[in-house]
């Protein structure tokens, strides 16, 4: 036995199918203590120069054959490289020898001690997000901050300073932009800005099926989702036979058509009130003429406060980027989407 090698009290035999690092796992359980401890304790007896598996029959007092049988999954004389990962094929290295055990359980499924919800099925490898879920689902242990200046309150410090910098001007510091006049309330929106409107740090992602290219990853993967039916993940509505490819566009639907889960937008000059933010600014735009972006005409004096209908203006009275809408039925044809719905309703009697 090597020299200040204390064995085992409890040594369970190595099972079939078991390696070294789950059979690892098996004496830390048995010995009721975490499989960062026992991997450590290993790693440290082994500095002092036995072989691995002397090592490991010294603990166990487990015939050296018998663990000959278990599949080694380490790479030889791990113990050298604290700050890497032992497994082999694998490059990850670590700042402190700490960390390996961790990086053990969340990617090599080795010491994972689980933490499940007494509420539900939710279970998870970290203490702190168990605590996050508990209340975020269940409201357990949960310290409210309230804004000092409407209804809004969250289960986060840090959202309400977002909340209070975004809604209320309060504590903002803006990032701007170095090409234009933008600026933000948030960087990684100035980084967004930066990578759509002025090609800055950009990653571009490209559709293996077509040529269609994209500056963020979520893009591309709705893209692929909406025209290649890659990875579709369908949100079915409850409540009727609705389904989108989006889970936003279930939210926008529930609250829409079913008014469920709604959080009202109310105007400050009266007493109308909308289900969403954007709604809201229509509103007071169009209204009380209240943060009014307006969209001018190249080829004459008129305006709008809505891109949209610019670009109707400009198709409708200067033939500008028209996008024709046929008549399926007859050689109709108009500018808007709308009208062909009114004249297939008047001519053909359908919908």
């Amino acid at each position: 036995m090597i020299h200040g090698c204390k064995p085992l009290s409890v040594h369970p035999p190595p099972s079939e199918g078991d390696t070294i690092g789950s059979w690892i796992d098996k004496l830390a359980s048995s010995n009721k203590v975490s499989f960062k401890i026992m991997f450590l304790y290993i790693s440290e007896l082994l500095r002092m120069g036995n072989t691995f598996f002397q090592t490991l029959t010294d603990l166990t007092r487990i015939p050296i054959d018998q663990i000959f049988t278990l599949n080694c999954e380490f790479k030889e004389e791990f113990w050298k490289n604290p700050e890497e990962c032992p497994v082999q094929l694998c490059d990850y290295k670590a700042k402190y020898n700490s960390q390996i055990p961790r990086h053990l359980a969340d990617i090599h499924q080795l010491g994972v001690e689980w933490y499940q919800c007494s509420y539900c099925d939710f279970k998870t490898k970290r203490r702190i997000t168990l605590q996050y879920h508990l209340a975020n689902r269940h409201d357990i242990n949960v310290s409210w901050h309230v804004c000092s200046y409407c209804e809004f309150k969250t289960k986060w410090n840090g959202e309400i300073q977002k909340h209070l910098a975004a809604r209320h001007g309060i504590n903002v510091r803006w990032y701007y932009c170095p090409y234009c006049e933008y600026k933000a309330k948030q960087k990684i929106n100035l980084q967004t800005h930066m990578a759509a409107k002025h090609n800055f740090n950009v990653h571009w992602h490209f559709c293996p099926y077509c040529d269609f290219k994209a500056k963020q990853q979520s893009n591309l993967k709705q893209h692929l989702a909406a025209i290649h039916n890659q990875n579709v993940h369908w949100h079915q509505c409850p409540h009727c036979e609705y389904r989108t490819k989006q889970k936003p566009h279930l939210k926008q639907h529930l609250t829409f058509r079913h008014d469920i889960n709604i959080r009202w937008h109310l105007c400050p000059h009266c007493e109308y009130k909308a289900k969403s933010k954007s709604i809201l600014r229509d509103h007071l735009a169009f209204n009380h003429n209240i943060n009014v972006k307006w969209h001018f005409c190249p080829y004459c004096d008129y305006k709008a406060k809505k891109s949209t209908h610019l670009r109707r203006h400009m198709a409708d009275r200067h033939n500008v980027n028209i996008k024709w809408q046929y008549c399926p039925h007859c050689d109709h044809k108009t500018k808007q989407k709308g009208n062909l719905r009114d004249h297939i309703a008047r001519k053909h009697h359908k919908n």
